[in-house]
């Protein structure tokens, strides 16, 4: 009787000391999970989840070394005492069980609830963009990213505060970045292809960039948004010929595409106000007035808008540059006097 109670009080121990283990892992990685979450969702740190991952997979591996010896399994027990949890619970079994339903609760919260939260902040960005409050915007945007990294469309958005703020170097970075997990957006195409001519200076990499977006680019808007920017690039490039060639095939586009009701008259004013620096570097001032007033008559349709003349909402880009060329046009063609 004596050697079967003591293989029966052999096995019950050594089953409790399974438990123990089990439980103590779960622990740590629960205390993983909600180090991550905090990263994730209260500290935008790039280099605090790289930090803490490393130091619970120091814990966990000097645990595990520890556990192996009678040292080790005496230290989880007196963790075990500290925390009182043998005692609430009563079994190492419940132990356990009551420990890894907190690391599935901590895991839905940080797998499905990250990309939750990751919409809303991103919403939140969005929204503070459009109202002009670029450094709110850019908070919200960064939070969104902690918690989705791979969003092209947030990296998009991100370059966007930073190009309003004039910071054009940060915005060319996102911009890239939007494209290297989306190759297929195409409005980082634009703006990025934009940016190198608007601050670069570059258009040859403006021409590179634009090419491909126009190549990805399926909706006839989209080719002709990114087409206008491709005359403008050879114009940079001193190709008057074919800049000229490239706006007027994108004119007649944009022309076609407002015959079927839709609003590109912004992108008509640009598009004729290019023309115009066209016909003067080949010396033709005649056809450049000629522009120069159909880049007026499509920026004042844009600026006289009820998006851009309604009281107390914030001027979009696209009205301020509606009003740069309308000043521009009448400074040339009626000397700033406005029309006779």
């Amino acid at each position: 009787m004596c050697p079967q109670k003591d293989k029966k009080s052999k096995n019950t121990e050594n089953l409790s000391k399974y438990w123990e283990w089990f439980s103590f892992f779960g622990l740590l990685i629960a205390i993983f999970l909600v180090m991550a979450l905090w990263y994730r969702w209260l500290r935008p740190d790039p280099d605090f989840l790289a930090f803490s991952t490393g130091v619970v997979q120091l814990v966990a591996i000097a645990s595990f070394l520890g556990l192996q010896t009678k040292g080790g399994r005496n230290f989880v027990l007196r963790i075990d005492d500290t925390l009182g949890l043998g005692r609430r619970i009563n079994s190492p079994k419940r132990v356990t069980i009551t420990i890894w339903t907190i690391v599935g609760v901590l895991v839905l919260l940080l797998i499905p609830g990250s990309q939750q939260a990751a919409k809303f902040y991103r919403l939140r960005g969005v929204e503070a963009l459009e109202v002009g409050e670029y450094s709110r915007a850019i908070r919200n945007l960064d939070q969104a990213l902690s918690l989705a990294p791979n969003s092209a469309t947030t990296r998009y958005d991100l370059a966007n505060a930073y190009e309003e703020l004039h910071d054009y170097d940060r915005a060319i970075e996102e911009y890239q970045q939007s494209l290297e997990l989306d190759d297929s957006f195409w409005p980082a195409y634009n703006n990025l292809g934009r940016l190198y001519l608007l601050s670069k200076n570059d258009p040859d990499a403006a021409l590179g960039t634009l090419m491909t977006g126009e190549r990805r680019a399926e909706d006839p808007i989209a080719k002709a948004i990114i087409n206008k920017n491709i005359g403008w690039a050879y114009l940079e490039k001193e190709l008057p010929h074919i800049s000229m060639k490239t706006l007027l095939a994108t004119i007649e586009e944009l022309k076609s595409i407002q015959s079927e009701g839709y609003n590109v008259e912004v992108y008509l004013a640009e598009a004729y106000n290019l023309l115009a620096r066209v016909f003067e570097s080949l010396g033709d001032q005649d056809q450049a007035q000629i522009a120069l007033k159909d880049s007026l008559g499509y920026a004042l349709a844009v600026a006289e808008s009820g998006a851009c003349t309604t009281p107390g909402i914030r001027l979009a880009p696209d009205c301020l540059a509606a009003i740069r060329w309308v000043a521009e046009a009448r400074e040339v063609v009626y000397g700033g006097e406005g029309e006779p």
